[in-house]
């Protein structure tokens, strides 16, 4: 089965970043939120720091103090003044003195600590947080000037030149991207402060664990726990560091992403028509046939109001979604996000305004307020039009029908309408009734809870603002409405990027509706992780479910990402929550699919193992918490999804409750050995193996199996011992399994922990005679994850004719490679008189036989699981161990037989039909052989004379035939030899060259046709264009057939000119480049006579007047060749 895709990659969703983008209320109100904090924590790490400062120095002090404790013993010139009793008073005093010592010293150690923590808190302090500082100035410098330019920008007249407007929107174009800029950074800044305050937190705490503490004055004051925890968050921290540099890779990989499309996005556009707003009508105020419009909207806007009878235009973020129309605004402190009345636009008329005194405006009018806005650009413009007509167009056609199209819903809560006190504001924002959902609150049994959520014990939302704990107690006791308002602006954002994680979920419009109270019995910790559940997880959250349990974890979907958040349990599903550094993420786990959990326990976390049916795997990393109780607790959700009636949810609280109980002892076990861990359906046993071990049962046993399989030892475990399967039993010969018949208990704890032990009752064929069962019992002794397994079965006492037996089965299964495993089977008959040993060489034969049988199932079994996924497939096919707490008795004891007696009889009768029903399959099967073969001869003899007669003919001629063939073949064979070694040899090319002379009679001959001079061929070459070209008359035809024709053989004519002249400029091409050859050779000829000439004129000195003569003569030819010789290389430069 494929893995689907958000199995095998989590989506990290980074809501800073897109928020700091947009510039929305949510991201200016949770910057100031959260430097409001910082600086709370600054204040905090002064204090911190001068404790620390505090302690360091009075460690002195208490040293100087437990030495002058020594003061309190009796001195030896005192103790024998006499005055001094030396058998009780001085007794008491020394004793006094030193125990006191003691303590005081333990005092010293238990509040030493690393003096480097004061480093890094002064290095945190100094340097980090001063550069936060300093980035947030700048911030906060450019957002002041960004406002007031685009303030300005807004105000600009209608009449102002074109060319102006342009460039004054260029100038706010680079104020915004130096915003973005300054934005996107504040962000960065402020997610890697956040780290390294948490670290140093953590760091700070563990200095004073990490020392050599004395265990037993840990236990005496009941903070062993407390070092325990610190230290597995000391873990969680280095885990952390680790992928740290990671993530932050990523946020600045991010941050400059979002960076490059924003400022792509906000370029003003380049004509100058753009700026013109005279072009507009209420006809092209619209946009037309656009591709990938949308259907909503949000941004901010100027909107036209007035304060203290004073026109003036405010900046409000604008949102049209879902057929309704609203505003968000910032509060007075600008710590928070509110908002008005949210208007169905089906209340609403909307109109392009282009009598206001700015430009690009537009105005939507209900019967009670007028509300007229700017836009910044013409396509904005055009754009907010167009979405307002497509959401009015959707209402008309009742694509939107849901009923708010036509209302006006309030805000949700007093703190979280607008308190803004422009004139449009204040009519837009209706408070009437909602003063006194606050105090409904404080008068519900969850008062309580109301004050635990105001002491700041909330989960870490994706934004925080000043009323993000209101807005998690607002879903208390309502359900947040699905379209956009100040709760989910509060927690998610602008806009619920929470949708963004389950893009597969409808959503319905729907309103904030009441929640039903949570019953007494539901603790108020669990009603608290409820409200962060549902207030993350709206989305996809089922009313009918409640949560469970919740921990703190690193969820690991594959071996890419590990993700560090919350976890939450309910009775069909696990939702995990991260938000680390900025990046958020959520998933959503079907229980159902779960088939198996494993837990594994490690020195700084317990890992849990998740196998899903489609083959995915995922582990979960548990610091805090006990990983096998939530183990446990998993394993019993699962257990309660496949029950046809699930049980309540009082009942499995309670059975939470049980299992918290018992974690302290567990993790006692766990704090003294390391263990590992049995997979099962209800929970997991750890065993004290560290590393598989192969013993050699061969002394007290027989080995009766030893095979090496292609499969992971795991595999092969659950196929003998699954919840699915049948087959450790079916190893003893005396056993007939019969479909359903073979009943079994579940696992349970052993006589010998950490073993498991159940019960197995199958069908025996030669006591069915018998009311009596037989009863097996299968006990699981030693396990090493996919390393090692030993298991072992001991069957009912037999009797057989007075021989009383039993057999103990074990086998073994340790590992091979990552792939491949070895099985062993040992037998071990037990008889109640070693005078019946001589049977075991029988029993052994018998034994075998069966598992040769085992065996060839067992193949099958492997075969059907495939290559990949083996050990998802065999948990999915074969079922994982089941284990209960309790006991289980399938059959009453008076039901059990404690000696089941096998009458010799019967025996008898039974070996009887084995051995003849094996006789009569082997009977029938050469019965079956010998009738196929009989029945095809007769069949051939029987067939019909005529066709016995061809094939006989057919024979013979084919027998005078074969001498011919073979004779044909030889022949052919032959011939083919001798083509074969002809074709193999070196062919011998011949070539021709063609030269001037050659081609003369081809050029000059003009041979046409063969006639007589006669009158008709006179006339006929007066006419023709053949002998006339270029003066063609084609006049002369007497009818259009023949004067076509005469027209087609003239095209044909110049088509063979035209070749012709090709031909020609080919051939002219040839003669140029023989011309070169030519002249080349004529220079190459001069050049070598001229050296010639050389040698003779430096012979002329020395020659004697007899051939004075000659010489002249020679001397005259080679001033001739230098003449040549000359000219041919003045010819050359003239061509240069």
């Amino acid at each position: 089965m494929s893995l689907e895709s958000e199995e095998m990659f989590v989506k990290l969703i980074s809501v800073g970043f897109k928020e700091a983008s947009l510039d929305s209320p949510t991201f200016r109100a949770s910057v100031n939120f959260t430097n409001q904090q910082i600086q709370q924590v600054e204040a905090w790490l002064n204090g911190i720091y001068t404790a620390l400062t505090l302690i360091q120095n009075g460690m002195g002090k208490v040293e100087q103090v437990a030495n002058g404790i020594e003061m309190l013993i009796v001195p030896d010139v005192v103790s024998t003044s006499g005055v001094i009793d030396n058998d009780y008073t001085q007794t008491a005093m020394v004793s006094t003195g030193e125990g006191l010592k003691k303590i005081f010293l333990e005092y010293s150690r238990l509040l030493h600590f690393d003096t480097r923590i004061l480093k890094l808190v002064e290095n945190l302090v100094k340097n980090e947080l001063n550069s936060y500082k300093i980035q947030r100035m700048q911030f906060e410098t450019i957002q002041l000037r960004y406002d007031k330019v685009s303030s300005l920008h807004h105000k600009m007249e209608k009449t102002k030149p074109l060319e102006q407007i342009k460039e004054e929107s260029y100038q706010l174009y680079e104020v915004r991207k130096q915003y973005l800029e300054s934005s996107l950074e504040l962000y960065y800044r402020m997610a890697r402060l956040t780290n390294s305050i948490n670290f140093t937190l953590i760091e700070i705490a563990n200095s004073f664990w990490s020392g050599n503490l004395n265990p037993d004055m840990l236990q005496l004051l009941g903070i062993a726990k407390v070092q325990m925890s610190v230290k597995r968050i000391y873990g969680w921290k280095t885990q952390v560091e680790q992928s740290s540099n990671d993530m932050m890779r990523n946020i600045q990989r991010t941050k400059t992403q979002t960076e490059m499309m924003m400022t792509a996005s906000m370029k003003p556009p380049s004509k100058l028509t753009d700026y013109d707003c005279s072009l507009l009508s209420y006809s092209n105020v619209f946009l037309e046939d656009e591709p990938g419009i949308r259907t909503e909207k949000h941004g901010w806007l100027y909107m036209k109001t007035s304060s203290q009878n004073k026109i003036e235009w405010v900046r409000r973020w604008v949102f049209v979604k879902d057929g309704l129309f609203g505003i968000f605004s910032l509060s007075d402190d600008k710590l928070s996000v509110q908002e008005t009345n949210k208007i169905g636009l089906g209340l609403i008329n909307f109109k392009f305004a282009p009598g206001e005194e700015r430009r690009f405006c537009f105005e939507l009018k209900t019967l009670r307020v007028s509300i007229t806005l700017q836009a910044e650009t013409l396509l904005e413009l055009k754009t907010w039009m167009t979405v307002l007509k497509i959401q009015k167009e959707r209402i008309l056609n009742k694509e939107l029908n849901h009923c708010f199209v036509k209302c006006e819903l309030p805000p949700p809560m007093e703190d979280f309408a607008s308190n803004m006190s422009t004139y449009v504001d204040t009519e837009l924002t209706s408070t009437k009734g909602l003063e006194h959902i606050k105090f409904f609150y404080k008068g519900l049994p969850c008062s309580s809870l109301y004050q635990r959520i105001h002491k700041g014990v909330f989960i870490n939302t994706p934004v925080t603002t000043s009323l993000s704990v209101e807005s998690i107690l607002f879903q208390a006791l309502f359900s947040p409405p699905s379209f956009p308002n100040a709760v989910t602006a509060n927690i998610w954002g602008s806009v619920n990027w929470g949708m963004y994680f389950f893009p597969e979920m409808k959503r319905e419009i729907y309103p904030a509706s009441k929640k039903e109270f949570y019953p007494s019995s539901y603790p108020v910790d669990l009603q608290l992780a409820d409200i962060e559940l549902k207030s993350l997880f709206e989305v996809v959250f089922a009313n009918d479910e409640k949560t469970m349990l919740t921990m703190k974890c690193n969820w690991i979907p594959n071996s890419e990402q590990e993700l560090y958040g919350r976890s939450f349990l309910t009775q069909k599903h696990i939702y995990f929550y991260m938000n680390h550094m900025g990046f958020v993420s959520l998933i959503r786990k079907n229980l159902a699919d779960l088939i198996n959990i494993e837990c594994d326990s490690k020195e700084d976390c317990d890992i849990l193992k998740l196998y899903y049916s489609s083959g995915y795997v995922s582990k979960v990393k548990i610091f805090l918490d006990s990983g096998m109780a939530v183990q446990k607790k998993i394993n019993l959700l699962i257990l309660n999804q496949r029950r046809q009636v699930p049980r309540s949810l009082q009942s499995l609280l309670s059975d939470f409750n049980n299992i918290d109980e018992l974690k302290g002892q567990e993790q006692a076990e766990l704090a003294t050995q390391r263990r590992d861990t049995i997979p099962s359906i209800v929970h997991s046993v750890p065993t004290s193996m560290e590393a598989p071990i192969d013993i050699d049962y061969q002394k007290d046993f027989h080995l009766i199996w030893d095979k090496v399989y292609d499969s992971p030892p795991k595999v092969l475990f659950h196929a003998f011992l699954g919840d699915n399967v049948d087959m450790l039993h079916k190893v003893v010969p005396l056993v007939e399994t019969s479909g359903s018949e073979t009943a079994r208990t579940s696992w349970h704890a052993g006589r010998k922990p950490p073993g498991l032990e159940r019960k197995v009752y199958p069908f025996i064929g030669i006591t069915s005679i018998s009311s009596k069962k037989l009863e097996f019992t299968q006990v699981i002794e030693h396990m090493v994850n996919n390393r090692y397994y030993e298991f072992y079965q001991i069957d009912q006492t037999l009797n057989i004719g007075g021989i009383f037996f039993s057999t103990e089965t074990r086998v073994t299964i340790q590992m091979v490679s990552s792939k491949r495993s070895r099985l062993k089977i040992y037998l071990r008959p037990i008889f109640n008189s070693a005078k019946f040993n001589l049977f075991r060489p029988l029993y052994y034969l018998l034994f075998r036989s069966r598992v040769t049988k085992l065996d060839r199932e067992l193949q099958v079994m492997l075969k059907q699981l495939g290559a990949s996924n083996e050990i998802v497939k065999a948990l999915h096919s074969f079922g994982p161990i089941s284990q209960t707490e309790q006991k289980e008795q399938l059959i009453p004891p008076g039901q059990l037989a404690e000696v089941v007696e096998i009458r010799a009889a019967v025996l008898f009768l039974f070996l009887t039909k084995k051995s003849l029903i094996k006789a009569l399959k082997f009977s029938f099967g050469v019965l079956s052989k010998i009738r196929l073969i009989i029945a095809s001869a007769l069949s051939i003899v029987t067939a019909n004379h005529v066709i016995l007669f061809c094939l006989s003919l057919s024979l013979i001629l084919n027998l005078l035939l074969m001498g011919q063939t073979v004779s044909s073949y030889y022949t052919f064979h032959k011939t083919s030899t001798l083509l074969s070694n002809y074709m193999k040899e070196t062919p011998y090319l011949l070539q021709r060259s063609i030269q001037l002379a050659d081609i003369k009679d081809q050029i000059s001959s003009r041979t046409y046709i063969n006639s007589t001079s006669d009158l008709v061929y006179q006339q006929f070459m007066n006419t023709s264009f053949l002998f006339n070209f270029p003066n063609v008359q084609l006049q002369d035809y007497s009818d259009i057939e023949t004067s076509q024709s005469a027209k087609i053989l003239k095209q044909s004519f110049d088509n063979i000119g035209i070749r012709r002249n090709h031909l020609l400029v080919q051939l002219r091409i040839l003669n140029h480049a023989e011309l070169q050859i030519a002249e080349a050779e004529w220079r190459n000829w001069l050049v070598s006579e001229s050296r010639r000439c050389n040698q003779v004129r430096r012979l002329d000195r020395d020659i004697t007047d007899g051939v004075q003569e000659t010489i002249s003569s020679i001397l005259s030819y080679c001033q001739q060749c230098s003449d040549h010789l000359e000219q041919v290389y003045a010819q050359s430069e003239k061509l240069l």
